[in-house]
């Protein structure tokens, strides 16, 4: 991690930590430690000093992703071919599944209280992008298409991705 301000850099993972994610003081990466089975979630908190390993299993998970208190990933831990989103609490200490439909859902993007990802649960091998409101617990579908949509980004109360719905060509769509 490297402060502007201070002009200072840190080193946070000890060994194959890569996929960083930071929001204000805080940040989040997958690592895979000598011992370790798999990928696991980390978090640095920059203004306390204080490392924190947030899972603990021999599964891989992946993509971490910080906003305020909640942390998101992908986690492999009910197989290879049916990836969950998960959320951590950082104020409960708690870990909740996301989502629990058949395949693939990947690549969580936060902001606030929405979680975006990609989602291949219809088994076609293409992707639809989903929202999940942590407030009301509602997961909404936001495309429905045969020809993928994918890599998600989403600030405040706007959400992009990449699509390819346009005769093949790769846009970018604003959802608003």
């Amino acid at each position: 991690a490297y402060d502007i301000r201070t002009k200072e850099g840190k080193f946070l993972s000890e060994n194959l930590g890569w996929g960083p994610a930071v929001d204000k003081d805080r940040v989040v990466w997958m690592d895979n430690h000598v011992g370790d089975i798999g990928n696991e979630i980390y978090l640095y908190d920059l203004k306390k000093d204080i490392k924190t390993r947030i899972t603990v299993d021999s599964f891989d998970q992946e993509y971490p992703d910080i906003s305020g208190r909640y942390v998101v990933w992908a986690d492999y831990r009910h197989g290879p071919w049916n990836l969950d989103i998960y959320m951590y609490d950082l104020k409960t200490e708690e870990i909740a599944q996301i989502t629990t439909a058949p395949g693939n859902q990947t690549k969580p993007r936060i902001s606030g209280n929405t979680i975006v990802w990609h989602d291949f649960r219809d088994g076609t091998g293409s992707a639809d992008i989903f929202m999940y409101d942590i407030k009301t617990k509602e997961e909404t579908r936001l495309t429905n298409d045969a020809i993928s949509q994918g890599y998600p980004v989403v600030s405040g109360d706007k959400i992009a991705w990449q699509d390819n719905t346009n005769d093949g060509a790769t846009d970018v769509v604003l959802y608003d």
